[in-house]
């Protein structure tokens, strides 16, 4: 048989935190309350001179959204896949971002950071279910409905990570707008894109497009989130994973990042990037944050939010030379 080799850890690793205060692993977080807060350092940022057009809500209840009369979504909102007994089923973290009109430059973000720094060689993964509502297309014409899912790590935490944050930047992060709203030709940003913040350049950083072209129609957008033809349900938009529950998971694992999807409603789900941390770093925070890129705020605003829920940090533990894994 062959040799293998174990690494034997602790049930329990604390890593040190950002704050004065740390999280341990695992690590799981419903968001039932309010409280919850605590666990995170919240960043965001706001190009605009008029308003700083960004906010959080921990704890949030969706089973109070109603959607804009003209928009077809599920109503009320499902409760998120990753719900487990004890859990409060219809509270989120609540993102949101541009949601109204300054009379300046509207663009912002904001970036969510749990507090946990990973140390240099630390191999985890995090697990969390998104819902990105948008308004618009296919069902109504809308206009700023348009706005992204950030996801990363190896950030340092201090600012907001988005294409438009400051060059001293940090770590890397995956972008995914909810509804395709970039064609493969944008010279700024595509429908799926790999970003490494810690460069020197003027802003909006230039990108990596993920796939074919970082575009919807093509792979592995068009792959992972395949609703057939018709769409089906309607309320989707093809290639793009908005108004649905969404189950991603962001391993790291021997300074390689790999991420996949799950949707609930529609399509098959897979892998949309594996590849090598194109960071200079190899440690630092875990960042989930949400943009808008385009000068136009949400019409109707009430519509365009990103709800996070279930997050999960584990451990990724390599148990021998023949790929056994597990996670703590």
């Amino acid at each position: 048989m062959p040799f293998m080799r174990f690494a034997i850890f602790v049930s329990v690793c604390t890593v040190a935190a950002s704050a004065s205060a740390a999280i341990s692993l695992p690590f799981r977080d419903p968001f039932n309350s309010a409280a919850t807060a605590t666990n995170y350092t919240v960043v965001g940022q706001d190009l605009s001179t008029a308003t700083n057009d960004f906010g959080s809500n921990f704890g949030f209840s969706f089973a109070s959204y109603v959607p804009d009369v003209t928009t077809t979504v599920p109503s009320p909102l499902p409760e998120s896949p990753g719900f487990q007994a004890g859990d409060t089923a219809t509270t989120a973290l609540q993102l949101l971002v541009n949601q109204a009109d300054s009379g300046g430059t509207d663009l912002a973000a904001i970036s969510v950071y749990p507090l946990i720094t990973m140390p240099a060689g630390f191999n985890y993964t995090v697990t969390v279910d998104v819902f990105q509502m948008w308004n618009g297309p296919p069902d109504v014409t809308g206009s700023g409905t348009t706005t992204f899912l950030a996801l990363g790590s190896n950030a340092t935490g201090a600012s907001a990570e988005w294409p438009y944050g400051t060059t001293s930047g940090s770590g890397y992060f995956i972008s995914l707008d909810g509804e395709g709203g970039f064609g493969n030709a944008s010279t700024t940003i595509r429908d799926i894109c790999l970003w490494d913040e810690a460069r020197a350049t003027a802003a909006p950083f230039p990108f990596t497009a993920i796939g074919t072209d970082g575009d919807q129609a093509t792979a592995p957008l068009s792959t992972v989130f395949d609703f057939g033809s018709p769409v089906t349900p309607s309320y989707l938009a093809a290639g793009s994973p908005g108004r649905q529950w969404v189950t991603y998971e962001l391993r790291y694992l021997n300074d390689t990042i790999r991420l996949t999807a799950t949707p609930t409603v529609a399509g098959p789900g897979g892998v949309l990037y594996e590849g090598p941390n194109p960071a200079a770093t190899n440690s630092g925070e875990i960042m989930i944050g949400h943009f808008d890129m385009t000068n136009s705020p949400a019409a109707a605003a009430v519509d365009n939010f990103l709800l996070i829920d279930n997050l999960r940090i584990d451990e990724y533990v390599i148990l021998g030379t023949d790929d056994f894994s597990m996670y703590r």
